[in-house]
């Protein structure tokens, strides 16, 4: 299996405006260890043990209620929004503008679904097209490609590519 390492975070910079306040600074965490950056932010040693709850803590912040105590007053959502104020602004005010169309029980989802579209477009209209006309066997899982050992480098190289044509500089893992 060949997976893309910290999507999530890569997949925000789909929807941000390149021109927002702390674009250039944002992507910079993103291309350099993400994880490591927003732990050192929020004054927690970065360990294997805790990484899931790290990547936990980015995902209340992007993918949670804002206008609610438990990601406006976490850790992570004080963080974001010390480092990357405008970022922040922008994606409450996408959530806030889901809101009014959906309701507010529903309004917070609009980013992940922006970014699942944005996913979406790159794995399957990228990879999963280029993997079937190169005719390699594979199967798609979200971010992953189940492939055959031998064709792990090819998958990777088109990977790369696809990503890289949508602007992002990713990091892949085999598993």
């Amino acid at each position: 299996t060949v997976d893309v390492c910290n999507s999530q975070v890569h997949l925000l910079l789909t929807i941000l405006p390149e021109y927002i306040e702390g674009y250039h600074k944002f992507e910079e965490w993103v291309e350099n260890d993400f994880y490591q950056k927003f732990a050192d932010a929020m004054k927690v040693k970065l360990t294997a043990e805790n990484r899931t709850e790290i990547k936990q803590k980015y995902f209340t912040f992007i993918y949670g209620e804002h206008w609610k105590p438990y990601v406006f007053g976490s850790a992570a959502y004080k963080v974001m929004f010390k480092e990357f104020p405008a970022i922040v602004k922008f994606v409450n005010n996408l959530k806030n503008k889901h809101a009014l169309k959906v309701g507010l029980d529903h309004g917070y989802k609009l980013p992940a679904c922006l970014m699942q579209k944005e996913e979406s477009n790159i794995i399957i209209n990228g990879v999963c097209k280029e993997l079937d006309r190169q005719s390699i066997f594979f199967s798609q899982i979200y971010d992953s490609i189940m492939c055959l050992e031998e064709d792990i480098p090819q998958v990777m190289k088109v990977m790369l590519a696809a990503f890289k044509h949508q602007g992002l500089n990713v990091n892949l893992k085999t598993e």
